[in-house]
């Protein structure tokens, strides 16, 4: 079996739209890959086109009608994964650690320790910037600063595959977050960028988390 590849970087451009359909179709094709034992993991970072995702526990009644949202030209999806409806967009990397979780932690069945050290290591990018934040678990599991959520997490183990991962918020868009609830949580989404002094390279600080990422659990590129 192959080892991984360096992380994959997806953005929209001027010329070609990056949505969330294309990123649920790199994640499958990593998921095949390494089903079949061709290689060990695939790191994807994304910054899609405006979209919603709804995971299992999410409320319909809580939603804008998915009508709605086409007309705000917002993407809406259900997908797999924990937890409850959320924003992905422009402003926001997404990362998912596709890989067996043994492949991650050592343990098959380790999944909340893989959660813990994806929210430290991505505590780590919040640290660099200068925000001190708090991680939570339970129903407000995510990366914290006061009541403002700078990070979620939603994950699916399929065939001892992580699939899904979190998402980063860095900069404030118009439509981030647009007719929900996010995480169905009483509380507000909050963005890097409006909690550091420091000036923040969008690019650069996906590079940093993923860097923070594959580090954490040693995901060596080939």
């Amino acid at each position: 079996m192959k080892p991984g590849t360096q992380p994959l970087f997806f953005r929209s451009s001027a010329t070609a739209r990056f949505c969330f359909s294309d990123l649920q179709a790199q994640q499958t094709a990593a998921f095949n890959e390494i089903k079949a034992h061709l290689k060990s993991h695939t790191v994807i970072v994304a910054e899609v086109e405006p979209t919603i995702t709804v995971g299992r526990h999410g409320k319909t009644d809580k939603l804008a009608t998915e009508a709605w949202f086409q007309t705000q030209g917002v993407d809406f999806h259900r997908i797999e994964r924990g937890g409850f409806e959320t924003y992905h967009g422009p402003g926001q990397w997404v990362l998912y650690p596709v890989a067996r979780l043994e492949t991650l932690v050592g343990d098959s069945r380790g999944v909340k320790e893989f959660v813990c050290r994806a929210l430290t290591a991505t505590n780590r990018v919040l640290s660099h910037f200068e925000v001190t934040a708090t991680i939570k678990e339970g129903t407000e599991l995510g990366i914290w600063v006061g009541r403002k959520k700078l990070v979620s997490l939603g994950i699916q183990v399929k065939d001892g595959i992580v699939l899904n991962g979190l998402s980063l918020n860095v900069t404030r868009h118009p439509k981030s977050f647009i007719g929900i609830t996010p995480c169905g949580l009483a509380a507000e989404p909050g963005f890097l960028s409006e909690l550091t002094d420091k000036k923040i390279d969008f690019q650069a600080a996906g590079e940093l988390w993923a860097r923070e990422i594959t580090e954490e659990f040693k995901l060596l590129p080939c």
